[in-house]
């Protein structure tokens, strides 16, 4: 507008404002300077906000019929990121007909059902919105201060019959229904009136959040396992739910998006659940500061699907192609073993599965990093099964611990995402010893790192040196003195160093030679107070004799320490006698941060 101005006026001259008059040419002014003014301050606000984030989510895969009308129902959601605004999304993708949302509130949970406040939600700022065929709607934003890590609440009431449900299945939570024809209970923050319950999610597939710490978020596209199969119900154990946990350690965080659906595939998809290809858009490249997309997918096709291994490569490179297009980071997955699974498996199969898994690894530049989950939760004897700890019992869902496993073989420094995290700590697992000079035993060490790299065990082989010994009780004993060569004969209690008779413990094994009970006397040493004087001249010596050494070795020189290569077992030990640790049993003997 200000360049037309700027033509008329410089083209046509006085020509241009003739018949005006002073007063039509100052209002035409006013009014171009008032306009002027109203963009250039609404451009600077709208690019000052902040971007959303998508701090919880889900795919939604198929619709049914539920034969009620009047309900509200409330949809509990634990949200990985947290902001100071929040805002839905709902979404009517897999049904016919226009669904009416008459009210809807979202507020901090509190025990159930109940709700602590609810807040309403309005759409382009009215109550009711009407979501057509396809389509999707989002919540005008809300100020609400939603902590990372938490529960919200969305309960959506829906005037009239329903006659059919767009939904996630798998919600692995309890979603609570009033009675049909009882009309809107949003607003309650009781749980009174939710008499029924299921485990789906209707209609809503996504919550938002803005003015956190969070630097984007991070999509998980799976399968079942993803979708948490086998996980504890209402304990948020999914393998996504303990990669947020670890997430939410950093000084900067991201959300969390889990996108799985259970017998999802990436070469072929059914009327109810899309492939990977084809949800790719929706499910990932739409999803608001979406930075980097974890692949776990596989399994489905290389199982029951018909895929071969290089069907399945294929697909992921047309997946990570895509991703890359629109920005987006992609850490490939290897498929975790099915063995035992019904009759699925075969060693055609299993070699497939080994190809697609040496891609994942190397895939020459197609993935920005991987994930090993294969190598997380296989049994080491035998690679082709889950190993027994992760195992849920089918033989390719992971239990809880399985799923923690799955969630600590994600590398945080590849998402992109991470940056501050924790440190590693090393603890010693729980093993009670009853060692005798000269015995040996293993003692395995668990490295738990919430930081960039996975959680690793390593096993040390510990022999005790002749003189030294280990209780049950957790208690260490030093050798007598370096000239002990041999172990205590048994005998009826032989003298030891300084001439004392040793007592036999209560299980009647010797003690050794410097153990407490048989330890002498030391003579107590007595400091010596020093005048003023004294000290300002024990100083001035000290100081002298460090100049002079220094001297010595030149300068820019300094004295450096041998490094290690590791902790031995001697290392252990003294670490373990160092400080003085008696502990009822050897759980948690140690602690390095």
């Amino acid at each position: 507008m200000l360049g037309v101005f700027g033509q008329l006026g410089v083209c046509r001259g006085r020509e241009v404002f003739k018949g005006l008059g002073h007063r039509g040419f100052a209002a035409l002014a006013a009014g171009l300077a008032a306009t002027l003014a109203a963009l250039l301050m609404a451009a600077p606000a709208e690019a000052g906000q902040p971007a959303w984030t998508g701090t919880w989510a889900t795919a939604q895969h198929a619709s049914y019929d539920p034969g009620t009308s009047e309900v509200t129902v409330r949809i509990p959601v634990r949200v990985s990121a947290g902001g100071s605004s929040a805002r839905i999304r709902l979404a009517n993708g897999f049904t016919d007909q226009p669904v009416t949302v008459g009210h809807a509130t979202v507020g901090l949970r509190g025990s159930g059902s109940a709700v602590r406040r609810p807040y309403d939600l309005r759409f382009d700022g009215k109550r009711e919105v009407t979501i057509a065929a396809g389509e999707q709607a989002i919540s005008d934003p809300l100020r609400l201060a939603v902590p990372a890590r938490t529960d919200l609440v969305v309960s959506l009431y829906f005037p009239g019959r329903l006659t059919h449900i767009s939904q996630h299945w798998m919600g692995l939570q309890t979603v609570y229904w009033t009675a049909d024809g009882s009309g809107d209970h949003a607003s309650d923050p009781d749980g009174d009136a939710f008499t029924r319950t299921d485990s789906t999610f209707p209609f809503l597939t996504g919550v938002d959040v803005r003015g956190g710490d969070a630097r984007g978020a991070v999509v998980a596209l799976g399968d079942s396992i993803t979708d948490g199969a086998s996980s504890t119900a209402n304990a948020n154990r999914r393998w996504p739910d303990y990669l947020a946990a670890r997430l939410s350690a950093c000084s900067s965080t991201a959300g969390v998006l889990n996108e799985g659906i259970s017998g999802n595939r990436i070469t072929a998809g059914t009327d109810g659940n899309p492939s990977a290809l084809d949800r790719l858009e929706r499910d990932v490249l739409s999803q608001p500061n979406a930075r980097t997309v974890i692949l776990f997918e596989g399994v489905n096709d290389l199982s029951w699907g018909g895929a071969t291994g290089g069907q399945v490569i294929d697909g992921m490179r047309q997946i990570a192609r895509r991703a890359h297009a629109r920005g987006l980071r992609v850490i490939g997955a290897t498929v975790v073993p099915y063995r035992g699974w019904g009759d699925w498996w075969t060693e055609a199969k299993e070699a497939d599965r080994q190809r697609v898994n040496a891609f994942v690894r190397d895939s020459g530049g197609v993935f920005d990093g991987y994930a090993d989950f294969d190598g997380a939760v296989r049994d080491p004897d035998d690679p082709t099964w889950y190993a027994a700890a992760f195992d849920s019992g089918d033989h390719l869902h992971p239990n809880d611990t399985g799923m923690k496993a799955l969630a600590d073989a994600v590398d945080l420094a590849a998402l992109g995402v991470a940056r501050d995290c924790p440190a590693a700590r090393v603890r010693l697992t729980p093993y009670q010893p009853s060692l005798a000079a000269g015995q040996a035993a293993e003692v395995t060490t668990t490295v738990t790192d919430t930081g960039p790299t996975a959680v690793t065990r390593v096993t040390t082989r510990l022999k005790l040196p002749h003189g030294w010994s280990a209780e049950p009780a957790g208690s260490t004993r030093i050798a007598p003195s370096r000239r002990a060569s041999a172990p205590p004969s048994p005998g009826p209690s032989p003298r030891g160093r300084h001439g004392m008779r040793h007592p036999p413990d209560r299980s009647g094994r010797l003690l050794p030679t410097r153990s407490p009970e048989a330890r002498p006397r030391r003579p107590r040493l007595h400091r010596v107070r020093r005048c003023r004087r004294h000290r300002l001249a024990a100083g001035r010596h000290r100081d002298r004799a460090l100049g002079e050494r220094q001297r010595r070795r030149g300068p820019g020189r300094r004295r450096r320490r041998p490094q290690r290569s590791g902790p031995d077992h001697r290392s252990w030990l003294r670490l373990l006698h160092r400080r003085r640790i008696e502990a009822p049993s050897w759980q948690s003997v140690a602690e390095i941060s």
